[in-house]
């Protein structure tokens, strides 16, 4: 959906848009996106972009985040440009495709250490445009190499952001996406303590286990989604978007992209079983049902919050219902139900569960 969005804006802005060369002064950052480090593979992607001007306070006007919505959307992408990536002592030599992203999917030999996120550095070798090389910049990588009960492998949009995906023309998704920002969109209730007391296990009380955030989003949409996850008091976890490309695909297959990213979980965690939580609103149920008939004992739970009554819903309802008996896959309308069949599972223990139902 928000893909659709970025499509839009990115119409508007070619109105203004003056061109796609760059000053030789023009300042290039590199921005890092969360990433992981289990026992063996670590993973980070990033993107070489031209610096953005996009200031976020709690007191902006709509206006204020209309402009930065626009700005996020003109993202100037730097392709070509050449870096290296040093994580402890190691380190990998990456280009910039077209679009200007990056990715480090290797294995390392690190060991586990004290602190749960760890700093990784990025360093421009090479630019285009005369611009000089040598600026560092810093991201974070989660340390997940240490034992974990079960992972938590989310999707964002209408599941625990209100996008209002199913609106009529998609019209309030496009009018929240635009005029607010990380402070004024919600979530739905009760979802960070749920999100926390998955995260923190019905024993510890650490966070030891992680979370991951998947969505159909555009890249040009994670610094607001970021925030929006740390201020609303969501496990701090990695976040995987997409790529929209241009132009525009009407039929992106959206099965390369969040089964995929999962597929990819399973495997650099092979110790791990994942609960996997999404929506109705879009394929969610379809995507989590084909992975888990590809490693059926690698997932713990399937979760999907109705977020419309809807024929897509009843689908969904007698799909689950013809599966065979002993299957962890739930509809459910919120966050309590979902915490009700999680503390069933075992997942959380029964003063969480009141927590969530005290916040829903």
């Amino acid at each position: 959906m928000l893909d659709r969005i970025g499509r839009i804006i990115h119409d508007i802005q070619q109105g203004y848009r003056t061109g796609s060369k760059y000053k030789s002064d023009d300042p290039i950052i590199v921005q890092l996106y969360r990433g992981y480090r289990s026992s063996t593979k670590l993973f980070i992607q990033g993107r070489v972009l031209k610096k953005s001007l996009i200031k976020v306070t709690q007191n902006d006007k709509r206006w204020r985040n209309f402009i930065n919505a626009i700005r996020r959307f003109e993202s100037d992408e730097i392709a070509g440009a050449r870096l290296k990536l040093n994580y402890f002592g190691q380190s990998f030599i990456r280009e910039a495709d077209s679009e200007g992203y990056f990715m480090v999917h290797k294995k390392v030999d690190v060991e586990p250490t004290e602190h749960p996120w760890e700093a990784i550095e990025a360093q421009l070798v090479e630019t285009p445009y005369g611009k000089p090389a040598g600026d560092q910049f810093l991201g974070e990588v989660a340390d997940l190499s240490a034992e974990a009960k079960i992972a938590v492998v989310t999707d964002i949009d209408d599941t625990i952001l209100q996008t209002h995906v199913t609106s009529l023309f998609k019209l309030r998704a496009l009018y929240h996406t635009l005029m607010d920002n990380a402070y004024t969109r919600l979530s739905f209730k009760g979802a960070p303590a749920l999100y926390q007391a998955l995260a923190n296990g019905p024993e510890k009380g650490n966070a030891s286990n992680p979370t991951f955030y998947l969505s159909r989003s555009p890249w040009n949409l994670y610094d607001m989604l970021e925030h929006f996850l740390d201020e609303k008091g969501f496990p701090k976890g990695p976040i995987f978007l997409r790529d929209v490309g241009l132009p525009y695909l009407r039929n992106p297959s959206e099965f390369g992209h969040k089964e995929g990213s999962i597929l990819r979980l399973i495997a650099d965690f092979p110790s791990l079983r994942f609960v996997l939580i999404g929506d109705s609103g879009e394929k969610d149920a379809d995507i989590y049902h084909s992975v888990a008939k590809r490693h059926p004992d690698r997932i713990a739970a399937i979760i999907i919050r109705n977020v419309k009554n809807n024929r897509n819903a009843k689908r969904i309802q007698r799909m689950f219902s013809r599966l065979p008996a002993g299957l962890n896959y739930h509809l459910v309308k919120n966050s309590e139900e979902a915490a009700l069949h999680l503390k069933k599972l075992g997942f959380i223990n029964q003063q969480q569960f009141k927590q969530v139902q005290k916040e829903a």
